[in-house]
């Protein structure tokens, strides 16, 4: 598997994902068009939720490259989408294991295709979500905005693709700041914002043994200090990479 990121920030998310069996998505949809270069690629877009940074191009993706977007009806009522370009999903709280069984024994059968569940994520926002994808023999979950991460029951995802947008120091400095990014920083806090660095390790360092891929993306220039990633556990540094647009990751070693 191959994620290739176009943009992860709050000037826009969008990211371009080739499974190994030559299956390729999009994940979100908030940056222009003329910056992907992928264009004949454009088939399906998986976006997690209404603002802006997420889904200003999706319109105008499904129009004008005739791509069907992915998406909960929450998300697809406020983007006011036609129909016509729509895949609706529903959420789930959590992804328990025998639904989990239940895609990897379906993805097998269909090698050409990809299945989605969606799970319920928390921002204020009209039903966002995060999405599991099962394509072949491979899996990735996809989590952008959301005040905390639901429960995947450590399921062994070949690539985790997280947002880490603050640093608990650096976010600590912000809310001390009597000034708008204090604000935000405090809004960002709220349990309905995003999740940070220390969020992203407690829910998946039961995992780290297996070493799963672990794109920390959607960081807060604000916020997010690479000084204290650096002093993060090894195992979860192993694991994971913190992303830059125009760069691509792969889980595979060689």
């Amino acid at each position: 598997m191959i994620v290739s990121v176009i943009g992860s920030s709050s000037k826009g998310n969008c990211s371009h994902v080739k499974f190994e069996n030559g299956v390729e998505i999009f994940l979100d949809s908030g940056i222009s068009p003329s910056k992907i270069t992928m264009k004949k690629s454009l088939k399906y877009v998986l976006v997690t939720h209404s603002h802006a940074d997420h889904a200003k191009y999706a319109k105008e993706l499904a129009e004008k490259y005739g791509c069907k977007i992915v998406l909960t009806q929450g998300t697809k009522d406020k983007l006011s989408l036609s129909a016509e370009y729509c895949v609706l999903v529903s959420t789930y709280e959590e992804l328990v294991p025998q639904m989990a069984l239940k895609y990897v024994n379906e993805a097998a059968k269909y090698p050409n295709e990809f299945l989605v569940v969606a799970l319920k994520t928390y921002h204020d926002d009209p039903e966002p979500c995060a999405f599991a994808v099962f394509c072949g023999t491979e899996f990735l979950f996809y989590i952008m905005d959301t005040g905390r991460i639901p429960d995947t029951h450590r399921f062994l995802f070949d690539v985790i693709f997280v947002e880490a947008n603050f640093t608990p120091k650096k976010l600590a400095e912000s809310l001390a700041n009597d000034d708008t990014n204090g604000l935000i920083a405090g809004r960002v806090n709220s349990g309905f914002g995003h999740v940070g660095l220390t969020e992203v390790y407690d829910a998946y360092k039961s995992i780290l043994q297996y070493e799963p891929l672990i794109l920390l993306g959607h960081r807060s220039a604000k916020n997010f200090d690479e000084k204290e990633y650096e002093e993060m556990p090894k195992d979860f540094k192993k694991c994971s990479r913190l992303i830059e647009s125009g760069k691509s990751y792969s889980n595979c070693p060689f």
